[in-house]
């Protein structure tokens, strides 16, 4: 192909994409309203989930940020970075800039300002996490070889198991969604009880761990590393009553598929994606007479970190910031609370002192240092994705992307310092830069034995092996 073929290709590319884009984005937006206002606040007001009819240019405006975002997020998922930037952008930026309009805690400016904010602070995680497609990425480490590698994921999978076996017990019993909230207590007290490092090696191999071993038994069709995978999520559900963990497993097998026809899908479809699971919940929901799959899906995932955005946002912009003197910087600042922002916004909301509202990186950054620290949490965001890809260069995306699913879905309610800490991004890390690479085999060991007849593919062969093809050298 020419440069001037290529050139229009790209020119039509680039309209294709700004029409399917907006249109995508309409489509979610559209979806997280309906949604919001038929069946969330009838059925959740009681938690804080108001409504207030919105003012129309305000949500224009925000669309339109929203759509901004999703036009310069990747097109292609190449890197690790790309799936956590999109992840991201569903689960939890989008619906922080879409919903506080009319979600009732922020007028209509507050609402477009926040909104404006938010999505140019998510712009710097994109541009900074983005290279140059030409200029190869240096790994971050050297990798171990394979025995090394699993042996240390064994011996470390059977002291988290073993660590949870003494500390809180082990089940298998498989634990209804609806009664998940007292197993959940349980495993609060026990880790109350002395158990705290347990919560960490619970998240990382729950996070992180896990999905690795099910992404490389799907890989390399290893089915008993595909079980074991498995039953390691089945038994943290069961003994910590987090959904995030049971969901876990669909998620990564449905990435597998993504990414494994990652060529012909377009990311825009990870947005209808999003349109669809909340669509099918409500529609489950309405033959069921129910709320079960709206509230775990649509209310718990997509609703929630944009509603908290708004309290967030509206709260500690009329009272003092957090400044972190509950966490790195205690005893530092001023502690204002006595309370995390969780803890304080979870009060506000219910008057429970017990009630965590834990939100997204951004809300959580601007409970600290305000508008500093919206774009704090967007710079730190952009360096990791750096270190991201650096640790997962060389190995197959239908490994590294599918590690980094929860961890991303994490820091939809959570800090940024605590998604590295707690969370699973730096073990990621960790891990994808230790993954043992496979040998990639030298030119002349793939190149064709058989008589060439065609004078493209004698061509082709010559660039390969760094000579000129017989036909350039006479010219030449």
């Amino acid at each position: 192909m020419g440069i001037a073929s290529k050139q229009r290709a790209s020119i039509a590319g680039t309209l294709a994409r700004a029409s399917l884009v907006p249109l995508a984005v309409a489509a979610y937006a559209f979806t997280l309203h309906w949604i919001y206002l038929n069946l969330i606040t009838s059925n959740f007001r009681y938690l804080g989930y108001g409504y207030t009819t919105p003012d129309v240019y305000t949500l224009i405006f925000t669309y339109m940020a929203a759509a901004a975002l999703a036009f310069i997020l990747p097109n292609r998922l190449r890197n690790p970075s790309d799936i956590l930037l999109w992840i991201l952008y569903i689960v939890a930026v989008a619906p922080a800039i879409l919903i506080p309009p009319y979600a009732g805690y922020q007028d209509a400016s507050e609402a477009a300002l926040a909104g404006i904010g938010i999505a140019l602070a998510y712009a710097v995680s994109i541009v900074g996490a983005r290279r140059q497609p030409e200029i190869p990425i240096q790994p971050l480490a050297k990798p171990l070889s394979g025995t090394s590698f699993w042996i240390l994921l064994g011996v470390y999978s059977a002291f988290v198991y073993l660590m949870i076996y003494f500390t809180l017990g082990l089940s298998l019993d498989f634990i209804s969604l609806l009664d998940v909230y007292d197993q959940r207590d349980e495993y609060r007290e026990g880790l109350a009880g002395g158990g705290a490092i347990v919560g960490y090696l619970v998240s990382t191999q729950a996070n992180v761990v896990n999905p690795l071993i099910i992404a490389y038994g799907l890989l390399k069709r290893r089915w008993y590393l595909l079980a074991l995978g498995v039953l390691g999520q089945a038994i943290l559900y069961s003994g910590t009553g987090f959904k995030t963990v049971l969901f876990s497993v669909p998620a990564v097998f449905i990435f597998a598929f993504i990414l494994r026809h990652g060529r012909q899908i377009r990311t825009t479809w990870l947005i209808w994606g999003g349109v669809g699971v909340a669509a099918m919940a409500a529609i489950v929901d309405e033959i069921q007479g129910g709320i079960l799959w709206t509230s775990l899906f649509s209310r718990r995932f997509l609703i929630t970190p944009g509603v908290l955005t708004a309290v967030y946002m509206k709260y500690f912009a009329d009272n003092p910031k957090a400044l972190l003197s509950n966490s790195v910087l205690e005893g530092i600042t001023t502690d204002h609370y006595g309370l995390p922002p969780a803890r304080v916004i979870g009060y506000h909301m219910t008057a429970n002192y017990e009630a965590a509202a834990n939100a997204n990186i951004f809300a959580d950054g601007f409970a600290n240092f305000g508008a500093a620290g919206v774009l704090g949490a967007a710079v730190i965001l952009a360096i990791y994705l750096r270190f991201l890809d650096r640790a997962s260069a060389g190995l197959p995306l239908r490994v590294s992307g599918l590690v980094v699913i929860m961890p991303a879905v994490a820091l939809s309610n959570t800090s940024m310092l605590t998604g590295l800490l707690s969370h699973g991004l730096i073990a990621a890390v960790l891990l994808l830069a230790l993954f043992p690479r496979e040998p990639v085999a030298p030119v002349k060991e793939i190149l064709p034995t058989a008589p060439i007849r065609d004078r493209r593919q004698s061509s082709k062969l010559h660039r390969l092996q760094g000579v000129a093809s017989p036909a350039r050298a006479r010219s030449q």
